[in-house]
């Protein structure tokens, strides 16, 4: 028999977090057709145009939440990555040739729900001339010549009362073919806690 008891429930909730990077992207027409008028934008599209859509402008944009709050110091670096590689035995690898330019940096102090939006340019036509005369200069190799938008995140601060330092790496895979060129891994890429 209890008289006048009480129950008390405790609810405890996990803190948690998550982190998000991702490429967003668009062309604009400079060659129209008659299925894009010259001076259309394009955007987040599997498939562009060479001809009409040559440049490709983008942004890589890293955020992240968190449920006890934060306060991160975010340096992004994104470069253009010419390269040769092939698959290898056990899926490994081969790097025949690696070489990069960088594009664009930021920097910025995020609180969660904050973004910051690093953009950059890549003309798409002159890029994979590159990538083919670099390797022509080696006489050519039997990798797939690629041209890979390389983000590198420096991540320093608090996050949910813990301390983090850590350092992410994201890609996205422009892959020219036949008048087009896809870009492959745009993301979003999202880890978390």
């Amino acid at each position: 028999f209890t008289a006048g008891g009480a129950t008390e429930t405790v609810a405890s909730e996990r803190s948690s977090w998550t982190s998000s990077g991702e490429f967003t992207h668009r062309a604009t027409v400079v060659n129209g057709t008659t299925a894009f008028a010259e001076g259309t934008v394009l955007r987040n599209r599997s498939v562009y145009f060479l001809r009409a859509t040559p440049i490709l402008d983008g942004a890589f944009v890293y955020g992240y939440e968190a449920t006890g709050g934060g306060d991160l110091d975010v340096r992004t670096s994104v470069t253009l990555r010419y390269q040769s590689v092939s698959a290898a035995d056990e899926g490994n690898r081969t790097v025949y040739w690696r070489v990069e330019r960088p594009l664009n940096r930021s920097a910025a102090t995020l609180e969660p729900g904050d973004r910051l939006r690093t953009p950059f340019s890549v003309n798409v036509s002159a890029a994979e001339a590159e990538a083919r005369r670099i390797d022509a200069e080696l006489g050519g190799t039997p990798g797939d010549v690629e041209v890979v938008v390389l983000s590198r995140v420096r991540i320093d601060g608090t996050r949910n009362g813990q301390s983090v330092s850590t350092t992410r790496r994201y890609e996205a895979r422009i892959a020219p073919s036949d008048g087009i060129y896809e870009v492959r891994n745009a993301g979003p890429r999202t880890v978390s806690d």
